[in-house]
């Protein structure tokens, strides 16, 4: 029997891409059980993402968390009194936390041996050769909470309850002039996705009028020693802000912004989540294609390499992407109107 007010804890300690392809199962729980109190365990890197979504009631750092032992743990834990444990991303660890605060309903997919020693509902599917789209494959965990599953992928952004905040910090790099068409690239991954590489991204650029647009790379610092070392992208209208900006700072600077064009990373759900302009680009190789990992918002759209490679660089041509960004900015600009 699922309480009329559950609290529900949702165990996401993944990514920021990932993250925020789990928030609409937040709001889809919302929608349904809309007593519940949701509780997202993630890491820190993520939390001003969690922070940032209306449907999420407590964000629970599980870094600081593993800073404590085991007893400290369960204590912690159990002191919430759970109804409910969604492990979104399965970790044994997690699992057994669960297991051991007692929380009545432990759910998670079933196929992971940890799953059967510490859930006490394990449901049956195939991300990997599923057609579905991750934020589609997530919402398959609440099956046993009786609630319906199957959401098509034009309703997902409506379930994000994503907001840019308030942030304004002195330090931000905006010199954004409202006469010009201002977009974000984030040409680095991290390694998780199939790059467009920084030659492409030069060609792109110079295919916009100067006078018009202009450019903001965003990413790590990190990034920033990779971006100086491959010789970055030499344009007037293009500016580097690598490194200078907080994640809640990039959340406001890409809500702030016309467009976001990137291959599968957190920032470009972050932009198509925020009502941006959005072009992913992909490899069309399972599972790591736009089927699976696209970009989900009004005015968010993705180009596959259709030779589907796996490594290097994905060949998409600059004049594609750049007609696919201007097809999304006229559409959202005629809403507007």
């Amino acid at each position: 029997m699922i309480p009329t007010a559950p609290k529900i804890l949702i165990v996401r300690t993944d990514s920021i891409g990932d993250v925020m392809l789990t928030l609409p199962m937040c709001g889809w729980i919302k929608q349904h059980i809309p007593n519940a109190t949701i509780y997202f365990l993630g890491r820190t890197y993520t939390e001003s993402i969690v922070q940032h979504c209306t449907h999420v009631d407590v964000f629970l750092n599980a870094d600081e968390w593993l800073k404590l032992d085991d007893q400290a743990q369960i204590q912690k834990l159990s002191a919430l009194q759970c109804d409910i444990a969604i492990h979104v991303f399965p970790v044994t660890q997690w699992m057994r936390l669960t297991q051991r605060a007692k929380i009545p309903m432990r759910i998670a997919t079933s196929h992971r041996i940890s799953s059967w020693r510490f859930c006490t509902h394990r449901v049956a599917f195939s991300r990997r050769r599923s057609a579905l789209h991750e934020a589609q494959l997530n919402l398959k965990l609440l099956r046993p909470l009786r609630i319906p599953t199957e959401v098509e992928l034009n309703e997902m952004p409506s379930l994000y309850g994503f907001h840019a905040g308030d942030v304004r910090e002195e330090n931000q790099i905006i010199p954004k002039s409202p006469e010009k068409i201002n977009i974000c690239l984030h040409p680095f991954s991290q390694g998780s996705a199939v790059e467009w590489p920084l030659a492409s991204f030069q060609d792109l650029v110079q295919l916009f009028d100067p006078i018009q647009t202009h450019f903001y790379v965003t990413g790590t610092a990190q990034d920033l020693q990779r971006y100086e070392r491959e010789g970055g992208l030499s344009s007037d209208h293009v500016t580097c802000v690598m490194g200078t900006m907080s994640l809640s700072e990039l959340i406001s600077f890409i809500s702030e912004s016309d467009g976001m064009i990137a291959a599968s990373t957190g920032p470009l759900h972050i932009a198509a989540a925020l009502d941006v302009v959005t072009v992913g680009v992909y490899s069309s190789a399972p599972p790591i294609h736009a089927g699976r990992w696209a970009p989900l918002g009004k005015f968010a759209e993705a180009l596959e390499d259709r030779h589907a490679p796996t490594s290097g660089s994905l060949v998409i041509p600059a004049e594609e992407v750049k007609q696919c960004w201007e097809k999304g900015y006229l559409r959202k600009k005629q809403q507007r109107n």
